[in-house]
């Protein structure tokens, strides 16, 4: 179980990170063509990629460098919650595609938070 919370939690992260780096460098172009990103100013879309990007490391970072390593239930759940905001943005203007994304990394994070919290939590 704890190396399959750890692929899940890579793979979580890695979707993330990624997705706010590509949101960052090609807000102006992308805006023009998905809804949801048109429909919010670039700061609110800037602040949500900073707390999804902690969020992201926080899963990773505390448990590989063995620092306080109960912050990773924590920062999945935070990471639930921003992604449960940007797929619901999606869903509203209309871009399910974007909301099958953000929605998958969201149900894998609530089960990272359930999994480290009460299934094999690191020590």
């Amino acid at each position: 179980m704890n190396i399959f919370l750890w692929v899940i939690q890579g793979l979580v992260a890695f979707q993330s990170i990624s997705g706010v780096i590509w949101r960052h460098n090609n807000y102006d172009h992308a805006a023009q063509s998905v809804a949801s990103l048109k429909a919010l100013p670039e700061s609110v879309w800037s602040t949500i990629g900073v707390f999804e990007l902690v969020f992201a490391l926080g899963l990773i970072l505390p448990g590989l460098f063995k620092l306080s390593p109960k912050l990773t239930p924590s920062a999945a759940l935070g990471l639930t919650l921003v992604l449960l905001i940007e797929t619901g943005i999606h869903l509203y203007y209309g871009v399910p595609l974007a909301a099958l994304f953000t929605g998958w990394a969201m149900l894998a994070s609530l089960f990272i938070a359930y999994g480290r919290f009460v299934l094999r939590p690191l020590k």
